[in-house]
């Protein structure tokens, strides 16, 4: 099913495939963090809870503009909790400087999801 969704995304437009590797490398780099910085886990954490839902959400509805919901459910709780526990860039350990890149990527990520989510809701269904 995970590849379905990532080939259904390739066979789109070329910037969001790219853009989707550049949320699961930041994604995948989160991992050594993790053994550090208690924010890099709670990140990781909504990565897993992320997969779950955007999987569970296209094995339901399909390839539609729902998906993004996952990224909403996730990160939007993550995001102020990010912004909230982190220090200024020249004091981060580089676990926190990492999660100010993470911050931007999901920051980015959630305008296109918010978007996409009044668009479906307002019948503009497929991407």
């Amino acid at each position: 099913m995970e590849f379905d969704l990532i080939d259904r995304i390739a066979a789109g437009a070329q910037w969001v495939y790219w853009w989707t590797r550049v949320i699961d490398a930041s994604n995948w780099l989160l991992i050594p963090f993790a053994f550090y910085d208690r924010r890099a886990r709670w990140a990781l954490l909504a990565w897993f809870v992320n997969v779950v839902l955007i999987l569970s959400l296209y094995n339901v509805f399909g390839y539609v503009r729902i998906l993004g919901l996952s990224h909403i459910i996730a990160w939007t709780p993550l995001l102020p909790y990010l912004l909230k526990t982190r220090k200024p860039f020249s004091e981060e350990t580089w676990s926190g400087r990492y999660l100010y890149w993470f911050m931007a990527v999901i920051s980015i990520s959630l305008v296109f999801d918010y978007i996409d989510l009044i668009r479906y809701v307002s019948g503009d269904v497929n991407y």
